[in-house]
This record gives structure tokens, C-alpha cells and sequence, in this order.
């Protein structure tokens, strides 16, 4: 709920954030499947307590990894950051992520790459400008690649 850094906190905060939390939405319509933990932090007893909650939850990175079916069914990914904040310039995202993309395609047909962003938003640190977004999406077109959402898990 409050973007807290989840291993400062006690055990009944964290509840209250988390599981307690999704409750109200779930109650509205609203059916949050995945999770995304606060800068990326976790332990092994967050993903444990948070398994019957969620189908999938994410940690937070700046590299990319390769998942197949089978660790995505574990339902603890690390997600790469494409936040503007991570790539200096255009021509620095567009090479980080052509390499990504190629490698992906080159793994086969059950392989996949996790990617998230905050915002979508040309000067927001905490996101992805349009044209940056227009790339990735135009890239993966060309490479006859396919986009999912975490919640499609």
C-alpha cells in the first residue's frame, strides 16, 4: 500500500501492507495477481507468506534474466527495469534492449523476459518515455515476439 521498504518493517505491518491490503480490491473487482515487492526487496519467508496471495511476485533489477515456464510456475521473478532513470540515452536503450530481445529470440519458443516500468512519461525518472516504449514494442514486432502481463500467469 505505502511503497515501503518491506525487510524495515514488522511482521504485522508487512501483513497489514500486503495481505490485509489486496483484500479491499479484490472486494472491488479489482483481481491483483501479481505483486511487485517495494525496491525490489524480499526474503524467503515474504515469498512464502505471499504465495497463496499471489500467482506471481516480482523483485526488482537492472539486468535482465531469462525465464522458462517452469521457473515462472515458482512464482518469484526478478524484473528488469527499463525506467528511463536505467539508460542514459535513446541509443543506449535501443542497444540494451535489441540485445535483450535477439537473445530472447534466440532461446526459443517457451523462454521469456521479465520487464517493468513506473510510468509512462518522457521526463519521469521512474519511467519509460513513449518513444522508448514505441522501440521496445516495435522491436519485439519485428522479431514476431509477444507481450504478456504478469497477471496472464
Amino acid at each position: 500500500m505505502n511503497h515501503l521498504n518491506l525487510l524495515r518493517v514488522s511482521r504485522e505491518q508487512f501483513y497489514r501492507e500486503t495481505t490485509e491490503a489486496v483484500n479491499g480490491y479484490r472486494e472491488a473487482g479489482i483481481p491483483l495477481r501479481s505483486f511487485a515487492y517495494p525496491f525490489g526487496f524480499s526474503e524467503p519467508w515474504m515469498r512464502e507468506t505471499l504465495t497463496d496471495t499471489f500467482a506471481i511476485q516480482r523483485g526488482f533489477g537492472v539486468r535482465y534474466r531469462i525465464y522458462n515456464r517452469q521457473t515462472l510456475e515458482a512464482g518469484y521473478i526478478v524484473s528488469m527495469s527499463i525506467d528511463n532513470i536505467t539508460y542514459k540515452t535513446d541509443e543506449e536503450f535501443e542497444a540494451a534492449v535489441a540485445m535483450m530481445l535477439r537473445t530472447l529470440k534466440f532461446t526459443g519458443g517457451d523462454s521469456l523476459i521479465a520487464l517493468t516500468s513506473h510510468a509512462i512519461a518522457d521526463n519521469a525518472d521512474w519511467g519509460i518515455s513513449p518513444r522508448r516504449l514505441e522501440y521496445l514494442f516495435r522491436t519485439a514486432r519485428e522479431l514476431d515476439l509477444r507481450f504478456y502481463r504478469f497477471g496472464d500467469f
